[in-house]
């Protein structure tokens, strides 16, 4: 393997190639890929990928975590799809450019989805019961 001087920006594109015409990706997917490696590096600012390490993920997490989308913050669930993606691009440029990057990818670790809560159901006395409590209006 070689050493991995390479810019983040170029293996993206190396990557976002490969995607689009050998795996024939929708172009949606491809758009999509691209929009979360560009996030990615704005947010974690890594310029080649030998700066790619856990502590990088690490703190890319936790930055997720962080933000909110319309208010709301971003679910676990999110988290981990964005961090497969990493996680899948990483496996690809050691694989296809034999690059040699820093990060174990068997120290990433998922986020544990968020427990939804039970909706509550109501029969029909339940609702025959609440009607019978009600203001008439």
């Amino acid at each position: 393997m070689e050493e991995c001087e390479i810019s983040f920006d170029y293996c993206v594109k190396k990557y976002l190639f490969w995607c689009d015409q050998l795996r024939n990706e929708s172009p949606v997917t491809v758009t999509d890929k691209k929009y979360r490696l560009n996030q990615f590096k704005k947010i974690t600012n890594i310029e080649h990928m030998s700066e790619l390490t856990n502590q990088l993920v690490d703190g890319y997490i936790v930055n997720m975590k962080k933000i909110t989308y319309r208010g709301a913050p971003i679910k676990a669930g999110t988290i981990n799809k964005r961090l497969n993606l990493i996680i899948c691009f990483v496996k690809w440029c050691r694989s296809m450019l034999d690059l040699k990057v820093p990060i174990k990818l068997e120290m990433v670790f998922y986020l544990k989805k968020e427990v939804t809560t039970r909706k509550k159901y109501y029969n029909r006395t339940d609702v025959a019961i609440a009607l019978s409590h009600a203001d008439e209006r």
